[in-house]
């Protein structure tokens, strides 16, 4: 992340080798431009991807604030609830899109540093299938693997190999 002095927020890149280009945005830190390197150029890409996938959620929250604002007000749970039920299906659909989004991005860029940062967000979701996860894992470039973020992901899959406590570990032999 790059903080600058006096602007509110921080930027993310990818440190790496290489010239990489950041041009801030000292009025809306966010739409700051960062480009020069394969990873910080990928990074950019997914990112913009995932904001057109949430736009319907941004949309909504533009379009509806003021009648929430209102219905909170006046108390008026049938606006309210309605606006609720809404806004939860525009959630749950674009929730599954981000995650096919991140699997097929992590599936078809496996050389790309922000594959394994979505790789390892996915081992903190707990409704994920764990075998994909994996799956996703073995494909990416070795060199990833020794990153901060694979040797987490690593981490993770030990430690869910490991026996809880209150379990019974196997057992290794007849003992009488």
């Amino acid at each position: 992340m790059l903080q600058v002095e006096s602007i509110n927020g921080k930027v993310p890149f990818i440190l790496e080798n290489g010239e990489i280009t950041i041009a801030i945005d000292k009025d809306s830190i966010n739409k700051s431009k960062i480009s020069g390197t394969y990873n910080n150029d990928e990074f950019v890409k997914f990112n913009e991807e995932l904001t057109k996938i949430q736009k319907s959620i941004i949309d909504f929250q533009k379009k509806n604030t003021q009648a929430m604002n209102t219905a909170q007000q006046t108390k008026d749970t049938a606006v309210i609830n309605k606006l609720m039920k809404e806004f939860t299906k525009i959630q749950q659909a674009v929730g599954v899109e981000y995650k096919k989004k991140c699997t097929n991005y992590a599936e078809t860029h496996p050389k790309s540093f922000t594959s394994a940062l979505i790789i390892q967000g996915m081992t903190n979701d707990p409704t994920i299938d764990m075998k994909k996860v994996e799956a996703l894992y073995a494909g990416l470039e070795e060199s990833l693997k020794t990153t901060k973020a694979g040797k987490a992901i690593k981490a993770k899959f030990d430690q869910a190999k490991m026996p809880t406590m209150g379990t019974t570990p196997p057992a290794a032999g007849n003992t009488k």
